[in-house]
């Protein structure tokens, strides 16, 4: 079976880490390949499968969606949208939403 890829991320402020790649290895288990700071509460994350690009919701009292360009240092914020709720917790797409 082979190696599965994935992001996951925890709650935390900007300065501690709280985006991580880990990967699942059926014989070998878990391990974290990365661990990223300069987010906040990203308590759920998606990445874009062609790009560069990582979505997450920022769950907080404000609440945010944020679209991050992933590189070789951190992440950068490229576009953050206010969801009009507190303390959101999933994310759905249809479209790009760094794309406006």
């Amino acid at each position: 079976m082979n190696t599965i890829a994935f992001r996951a991320g925890n709650y935390g402020s900007p300065e501690e880490k709280t985006l991580f790649r880990c990967a699942f290895d059926p014989e070998k288990g878990f391990r974290m390949l990365e661990a990223r700071s300069g987010l906040l509460n990203p308590s759920y994350v998606l990445e874009h499968p062609e790009k560069p690009m990582l979505y997450t919701v920022e769950e907080t009292a404000e609440g945010a969606v944020c679209a991050w360009r992933l590189g070789a240092e951190e992440p950068t914020l490229q576009k953050k949208l206010a969801t009009g709720g507190a303390d959101p917790c999933h994310y759905g797409t249809e479209r790009d939403p760094g794309a406006d």
